[in-house]
This record gives structure tokens, sequence and C-alpha cells, in this order.
């Protein structure tokens, strides 16, 4: 969310895109687990792939328009190999076909 990207809460219908959106305490207002994220024109890079590590919920990945986004950020997306069920990787210029070989470890 810091570099431009978007959650969306499981079982929530619409996606958060501010830090003051974020629950503030899981004691007083309960478990959030992240179901979907929309990266469209985020300044991700690889460093903030490794993040994804725990999470088990996350279904859905859009990454459009991710300039730093390469591939040593893509052979990170083991991560989700369990959960993950949509992936979508659209004008990421520094991804390569080398890159995309990695997404094989994906179910």
């Amino acid at each position: 969310m810091r570099n431009g990207g978007l959650i969306k809460w499981k079982g929530e219908p619409l996606y958060v895109k501010h830090y003051n959106n974020l629950p503030l305490d899981e004691k007083i207002v309960g478990e959030y687990f992240i179901e979907a994220v929309n990266a469209d024109n985020a300044a991700i890079t690889q460093h903030g792939f490794d993040h994804f590590e725990g999470c088990k919920h996350i279904k859905n990945l859009r990454l459009h328009q991710c300039w730093y986004v390469d591939d040593t950020a893509l052979s990170k997306l083991y991560h989700l190999s369990d959960p993950l069920i949509t992936l979508e990787i659209s004008n990421c210029n520094e991804v390569t076909d080398e890159g995309l070989m990695t997404l094989n470890v994906l179910k």
C-alpha cells in the first residue's frame, strides 16, 4: 500500500488503498487476512515480495505496469503457491521469459 498497491481483506467486497483504513488492533476488531492484491502502477520491487511469506489467504494478485518488478520478484511468488488462484502480469517491462519460467512452482 505504501508504494501504490491496494489490498482486499478476506470476506470484504472493496479494496483498501490507504493506511488510515487499516484495522487498528486485531484484539479489538478481529482477525484480518489479505485475499487479493492489486499492484497496478505500484512502485514495488523484489524486496517487497518477501512480505508474501506467511500470507496463506491471497487468492488473487495483479501486477500491471509495475516498472520495478523483475524476474527475482517473480521467483519469490513461491510463497503464494498454495492459496493463489489468479495471477495477472502485464506491462512489467523488467519481467523476462526466464522470470516467467520460475512460476512453474505455482499450482
